[in-house]
């Protein structure tokens, strides 16, 4: 599992512009949000990422089923 998800990470790392849209359409699972952590991560000062959500920032913390993070 690491490899593949190295891979994954590696993969949506290389564009120079990453689009996640409707973000917050569904709530993420726990797991499923550090996983967009680790992207996040990855492109930090590599690539740009363009979100959409129909969810204000302070309604981030249901997304992400983590409150720390509103």
């Amino acid at each position: 599992m690491d490899g593949r998800l190295e891979e994954r990470l590696t993969h949506f790392a290389k564009p120079k512009l990453l689009i996640v849209d409707e973000l917050g359409y569904l709530p993420l699972e726990t797991h499923a949000g550090h996983l967009f952590f680790m992207l996040v991560s990855r492109r930090y000062e590599r690539g740009s990422i363009l979100i959409t959500s129909n969810r204000s920032v302070s309604e981030w913390g249901s997304i992400f089923n983590d409150p720390t993070t509103s």
